[in-house]
């Protein structure tokens, strides 16, 4: 994917010993990690400022944190590439702006936390009865907010994280709709309509 930043993991070069030589004592170099200095875009159209630097940082923390399973750093590194790459073509931009980097930036936690709720165990190994216990324990206010409150925004939780593009690159888009088959549909916001003529009196008042 042509991604804004690209975070993957530099390969480790082996260098092989020359014939009739050999190498006594050698380690094997360990891999590097995400590079947030890489890019393959030109410096025009790196975002800046200190929104994009604290993305940039909490995103690689993230996808270097060896606490957690690479197959699921694997699964966030396409899913922010994905979300970057989105934001800039549906909005028209050549660099992400203000809103987007928060919008980003705000997954970084999400994916950490909802990682957390499943143990650690890889996305794609999860079974229907390990999402439904999750989304059983939050509805139920057994998960909380750190302050000890109950999630209010569960409906984004639910539709950008658990029936969103993470768990669809896990390959559990399905199991995810059934386990959340029950799940209480947000109510549509109500919207009032003013008769032109009055809004034209309010206007000249």
């Amino acid at each position: 994917m042509d991604s804004l930043q690209d975070f993957q993991k530099s390969e480790p070069i082996c260098s092989t010993p020359s014939r009739g030589f050999e190498q006594i004592g050698s380690e094997k170099p360990k891999p590097q990690a995400y590079d947030t200095a890489r890019t393959l875009i030109s410096p025009s159209t790196k975002p800046s400022g200190m929104g994009w630097n604290r993305y940039v940082t909490a995103k690689a923390k993230l996808l270097n944190d060896e606490t957690i399973c690479s197959e699921n750093r694997d699964i966030f590194r396409q899913f922010l590439d994905h979300r970057e790459y989105k934001l800039k073509r549906i909005n028209g931009l050549a660099k992400l702006d203000a809103n987007s980097i928060k919008t980003v930036y705000s997954y970084v936690t999400r994916l950490r936390t909802v990682n957390r709720w499943f143990d650690n165990k890889p996305w794609a190994e999860l079974t229907k009865d390990d999402i439904k216990q999750i989304y059983d324990a939050i509805e139920d206010g057994r998960i909380t907010t750190l302050d000890g409150r109950p999630f209010r925004d569960r409906e984004t939780l639910y539709t950008k994280v658990l029936l969103g593009k993470p768990f669809e690159l896990a390959g559990k888009k399905e199991i995810v709709r059934e386990a959340l088959e029950f799940r209480a549909k947000p109510k549509p916001t109500e919207v009032r309509f003013i008769r032109e003529s009055a809004f034209r009196q309010i206007v000249e008042l």
